[in-house]
């Protein structure tokens, strides 16, 4: 709770704000992927509306604490499982929330939650308790998809390590598995979204290709390992390389080292191989870097148990050996998570943040353009991830009739014709335009090319809007017309007065 404090901080603008109002319309009765559209996972986005349900607005902030705790409780009872050394297993337990919440964390998004269970997974796979342990990875999958890889390297890093049968371990935590995936899906199919959730999924597929040429100019692999590269920090990357340095020094120098720690070993090599060929093919954001927290953990963790070793091996006497071990580890650790505080030092302005009152603009706006009050409404949305939260914070009586609530330079072809094709049929009583509908308002040069499909959207949407809209509402922040039959009325300013 203290990191997510000192280093979160709960915003109701950009993707989280997005989460929150595609969390009320689940709880308004909305199907997801149906009625309203984002590309996240389906338990990311039922776990945001059971956050919201319960603890409002902050609420889906605030479980990031539940994560967190799960992320360090995991890490030590996986490194106790496999070292034995307590003081090891300490190192885990904070260096792992630690380097979550760097400088790629963003309170309520949705890496956490995924890699929070994956250090749970391993060590029900290396404990072995396959049942659970294929319980616990349909839970990643169903939260993040992305971290696909990254399991399936660890199921094989657990075989390659005999920890037991393993016809029995790949069986048994495949029943698993199945098991709660199946249901997941059924549950989707009974509530008529398992369709949009296989577009989801495509979208998905096709997400980080679309955005790499439009935001960087760049393509393929060599685009997205860019981005690591630009968007990782200098002491994050010596982190990286200098743990895996040191490991392979060790284990390659040290026979017994190597024969104690091959299973830590194949471990933390299996989460570089998952989370660097993760983000080789999605890295485009600097929080899709948040990955890069679990295999520098792992690393590290074996650092220091390679260092113990060693120096158990040349000690006289095992009480004094275990003695200088404990210190040994206790100087790796403090120096890493110095190291990791430096990179995301804790911020008075995060925890001042969480008493803050709510920004909500276009919700405002909305409530102040609605025809009378207590009216049921129909309203839509223009723009990218600049709505701020406003399906949070408006009341039951306003209804979203199109389902894409943003749009971008890299948004498809069918996705914006939906959009144009929803208007114009279904003529919701209010739309909501934000500033970044306008190309010339972006925050980057999107190339002309890449984004032409968007820019003639813009160009339709605009007629659309003068032909069957007059603006009711203006401010900085949103633009509210009202549309058909709500046409009629005077421009307001930015309270709603005319």
């Amino acid at each position: 709770m203290i990191l997510l404090l000192v280093r979160g901080r709960p915003i109701t603008y950009s993707d989280t704000g997005i989460f929150l109002t595609v969390a009320q319309e689940i709880l308004n009765g909305g199907r997801l992927y149906v009625d309203v559209i984002d590309n996240k996972d389906p338990l990311f986005y039922y776990s945001q509306a059971v956050a919201l349900a319960t603890g409002g607005w902050r609420g889906p902030f605030l479980a990031d604490a539940l994560w967190l705790t799960i992320a360090g409780a995991s890490s030590f009872v996986l490194v106790r499982l496999l070292t034995r050394r307590m003081s090891l297993a300490f190192f885990a337990l904070l260096l792992y929330p630690l380097l979550l919440t760097g400088i790629h964390f963003f309170a309520g998004m949705s890496e956490t939650p995924g890699l929070a269970l994956v250090p749970l997974f391993a060590f029900l796979m290396f404990a072995p308790r396959p049942v659970l342990a294929g319980l616990t990875a349909a839970a990643i999958l169903l939260l993040k998809l992305n971290l696909a890889p990254v399991v399936a390297l660890i199921v094989v890093a657990a075989l390659v390590s005999g920890r037991g049968p393993w016809r029995t371990l790949l069986w048994r935590s495949a029943a698993g598995f199945a098991g709660l995936y199946v249901a997941a899906l059924l549950l989707l199919g009974i509530r008529g979204e398992f369709g949009g959730y296989l577009s989801s999924l495509q979208a998905n597929r096709d997400y980080a290709s679309d955005v790499l040429p439009v935001v960087y100019g760049r393509s393929g692999i060599s685009g997205h390992l860019a981005v690591i590269r630009e968007q990782t920090p200098t002491i994050l990357m010596i982190l990286a390389l200098g743990g895996i340095v040191l490991a392979g020094l060790l284990i390659g120098l040290a026979p017994a080292v190597r024969r104690h720690t091959a299973s830590l070993s194949l471990l933390a090599g299996a989460a570089w191989i998952g989370c660097l060929g993760v983000l080789s093919l999605t890295a485009v954001w600097g929080h899709h870097l948040e990955l890069l927290a679990l295999p520098i953990t792992l690393t590290w963790v074996l650092v220091a148990w390679c260092v113990a070793l060693v120096l158990d091996e040349r000690a006289q006497e095992g009480e004094s050996s275990r003695t200088v071990s404990a210190v040994a580890v206790g100087l790796i650790g403090a120096c890493v998570i110095l190291n990791g505080i430096f990179l995301a030092p804790p911020s008075s302005d995060n925890f001042h943040a969480w008493a803050d009152a709510p920004y909500h603009p276009v919700a405002d706006a909305l409530l102040a353009a609605r025809p009378a009050a207590d009216s049921d409404v129909t309203y839509a949305h223009l723009g990218q991830n600049d709505e701020f939260s406003m399906g949070a914070f408006l009341p039951s009586s306003f209804h979203l009739v199109c389902p894409h609530i943003q749009q971008y330079p890299w948004s498809r072809q069918p996705e914006l014709d939906e959009t144009l094709n929803c208007l114009a049929t279904k003529v919701p009583d209010l739309l909501a335009v934000t500033p970044l509908f306008d190309p010339s308002r972006q925050w980057y040069s999107p190339d002309p090319e890449a984004s032409r499909p968007w820019r003639a959207f813009y160009e339709r949407a605009r007629l659309w809007i003068d032909g069957h809209c007059t603006p009711r509402v203006t401010d900085s922040r949103v633009t509210v017309f009202a549309c058909g039959a709500s046409k009629g009325s005077a421009a307001r300013g930015p309270n709603g007065a005319g």
